[in-house]
């Protein structure tokens, strides 16, 4: 044993029986694998296995000329917890080039082990050697081998970041908003004092400027270099433990500067060196030749606490000890994107009801990308919220559900995230709702019926909401220009209980239902219903799919997300495209009519003779709309040139089925009938079926003649 590693790691042949173990069998099984010899250590626990490998030396030379030789020795050490833990691989050689390779941990992780080893996995090594075992183990470690001397061994999704093993703790950094002041500088090679907000020496680099009269334990200095000019390509394998080690940067004579400077302005505010804190935080960036892993762009960032007298002010800085400090990229907007799948344009957003499912759908939306949201909700947060809200702090308890959300969005994207509140009622004042999106998630009937009666609303509307007790999730997405809306789109759904008995029972549990709701503080008004935070959660989670997918189509978007949790194995999800309607105005009245509907009427313009039909649908006083979702044409019908009296054959029986299936929702609301002329104009015997039309309701007459239609709204309340 030659190398120094056998020394430093106390080294001593066993005689023990180790030769059945199963990672001893795979080596020898290894055509490019060979054992030296087994040991142990006096230092550390476990087994340690010196071996060899032949490596296949490519014709043209090695990589880049690094110096590995066809035949290295490495160290495999045996964790004692082995195989729940992996073997680590240790290059023996005392002068490896281990500065110029990348993919090397700095220790041995769950050790005191301070040695160079292979990282043979991107993800959890551990995790991977349980499952694939020896044999693969062995093929892992001559691949690492083979890639590295073929130069495979990084490929092009980055530069590895340098590994900090034993950082005294952890420093935030938003790595997009430092490289955006590094490329925005004027100079190539500079610093800047910034601020530090956290407790202690932990916390977040901010890119203001510091303060030194407003320093507290909330407001740190920190040296801040960097060097944009030549790109560092060696990666950095060593321990920092004085600032002599940080000298191989570039931009260490940066940091220099940068201290002198801070002690410089301090001592004009403290006037003795000797109050001055005797260490500084200092973060570099550091240019590589490519995209750093984790990062966007090029550069590396490394912090570290430096022990520094001020008060001697010491003209050399290399024996000053360094303290090493993870740096943790802060999210962005660009990071959500990447890892959600979702690196697409997204228009700002409208939340109208920020509630359990709401809060939930407005911060999966922000985590997908869609960061500048306007929320309204006057509601106030109260402790039964936390149970099911997005928001599990009580200290929120009290205020705005609205500004509760906008503070969570803010929280992980900071400045970025363009978030504001309404501060309105938006059924009380005349809000501008310009959004390209506008979700309601309030579950309230005088919302809807507001949206859809908002004409300056050229967005897209999307409604979401919970029936049946939490079994049944529907979301509603507008078609383009606003058409079908969600109240034709809620008529639409009630039509399909005509086929589906998943809609026919949801459309009569409210009256299966027990009283569920519970009476909780505050009054007579402050209630909720019984329902879980994971049931909220499923169909909460369906609901930024379907604005991704759907939100923008021609037609209109029904989904229905069945999650009976008493019958897991029956749920499913049922989607529905509906088309446009046909849409006629008469006095201050709207008519909609589904468009094969009104195409299956029209084609009657085109016979000789005069044909009838019912319509069924809805009227909505609020809106003052009917909505037309079917008709039916009578079989008796007697059909003349000049007109047509209308069958009964039929007529009953459909209209008390649409209202029984529909619980009373659909049903009879007029007629048509066609013109063989061009006028839509009614005859005299037209308007005396109009007097005869049954006292107490309204009813809808239209006409279709060859060039026009007519409606025609008899008001016989």
């Amino acid at each position: 044993m030659e190398f120094e590693i056998y020394k430093r790691l106390e080294l001593q042949a066993i005689v023990q029986n180790t030769e059945k173990m199963d990672l001893v069998l795979a080596i020898e099984q290894n055509p490019y694998l060979s054992i030296v010899q087994i040991c142990d250590s006096k230092k550390y626990p476990g087994i340690f296995l010196i071996a060899t490998i032949d490596i296949c030396i490519p014709t043209n030379g090695v990589y880049k000329g690094l110096d590995v030789k066809d035949k290295e020795e490495i160290v495999l050490y045996i964790p004692t917890n082995y195989p729940f833990s992996a073997p680590s691989v240790i290059p023996a050689r005392d002068d490896f080039p281990t500065n110029l390779i990348p993919h090397l941990n700095t220790s041995v992780s769950g050790t005191e082990i301070r040695e160079l080893n292979l990282c043979l996995y991107r993800g959890d090594v551990n995790e991977w050697f349980f499952q694939q075992g020896v044999f693969a183990f062995c093929d892992r470690v001559v691949e690492w081998f083979s890639d590295l001397v073929n130069g495979e061994l990084i490929h092009n999704d980055g530069f590895e970041n340098v590994r900090i093993t034993d950082q005294r703790d952890v420093l935030l950094v938003d790595y997009k908003a430092m490289t955006n002041y590094i490329k925005s500088s004027r100079d190539n090679q500079g610093f800047e004092i910034f601020s530090i907000k956290g407790d202690g020496f932990y916390g977040e680099l901010t890119t203001q400027k510091f303060d030194y009269l407003k320093r507290t334990n909330k407001n740190i200095p920190c040296v801040f270099a960097f060097d944009r000019i030549m790109p560092e390509t060696d990666y950095i394998v060593n321990q920092f433990n004085t600032f002599s080690d940080i000298e191989i940067f570039n931009s260490a004579t940066q940091v220099k500067k940068g201290i002198r400077r801070y002690r410089a302005q301090s001592l004009k505010y403290i006037k003795n060196a000797k109050k001055i804190p005797k260490a500084i935080m200092v973060v570099m960036a550091i240019k590589r030749p490519m995209q750093v892993l984790g990062t966007f762009d090029k550069f590396d960032y490394i912090a570290f606490l430096l022990d520094f007298d001020f008060e001697s002010n010491p003209a050399e800085f290399g024996n000053s000890t360094v303290y090493n400090y993870a740096t943790v990229g802060l999210v962005n907007k660009e990071l959500a994107e990447k890892i959600s799948g979702t690196e697409f344009e997204k228009p700002d957003i409208s939340i109208i009801g920020v509630g359990a499912i709401g809060s939930k759908v407005s911060m999966h939306l922000a985590k997908m990308g869609y960061i500048n949201q306007k929320i309204y909700d006057n509601d106030c947060l109260l402790p039964h919220n936390l149970i099911r809200h997005e928001e599990k702090y009580p200290i929120m308890i009290g205020a705005p559900k609205a500004f509760v959300a906008q503070g969570n969005i803010k929280a992980l994207f900071r400045d970025e995230a363009k978030c504001s509140i309404g501060k309105v009622d938006i059924l009380a004042d005349d809000v501008e709702l310009y959004d390209k999106i506008i979700v309601d998630a309030t579950a309230s009937e005088r919302c809807l019926n507001f949206l859809c009666s908002k004409e300056m609303i050229t967005g897209c509307v999307v409604r979401t909401e919970i029936f049946t007790g939490g079994i049944v999730g529907a979301t509603f997405v507008e078609g383009s220009k606003r058409n079908p809306d969600i109240y034709d789109l809620r008529v639409s759904l009630w039509h399909k209980a005509i086929e589906s008995q998943d809609v026919r029972n949801w459309l009569f549990a409210s009256e299966q239902e027990e009283n569920r709701e519970l009476y909780i503080g505050i009054g007579c008004s402050s209630d909720t219903f019984v329902l879980d935070d994971a049931t909220i959660s499923n169909h909460a989670s369906v609901v930024p799919h379907i604005v991704n997918k759907y939100v923008g189509c021609d037609n209109g978007t029904i989904v229905l997300n069945y999650f009976n949790k008493g019958s897991l194995i029956d749920n499913h999800i049922q989607l529905y495209e509906i088309e446009a309607f046909e849409k006629f105005e008469i006095n201050d009245w709207c008519i909609h009519i589904k468009k094969d509907v009104w195409n299956n009427v029209k084609i009657y313009l085109d016979d000789s003779i005069e044909n009838m039909g019912i319509w069924l649908g809805t009227i909505n006083f609020y809106l003052k709309r009917i909505v037309i979702i079917d008709t039916y044409i009578p079989s008796d019908n007697k059909r003349t040139t000049g007109e047509v009296i209308a069958g009964t054959q039929g007529v009953d029986e459909l209209i008390n089925k649409y209202e029984e299936v529909t619980n009373g929702l659909i049903g009879y609301v007029g007629e048509w009938h066609t013109h063989t002329g061009d006028s839509a104009s009614p005859s005299s015997k037209d308007l005396v079926a109009f007097s005869q039309v049954e006292q107490g309701r309204i009813t809808l007459m239209t006409i279709l003649g060859r060039k026009e239609v007519k409606n025609f709204i008899l008001d016989k309340r």
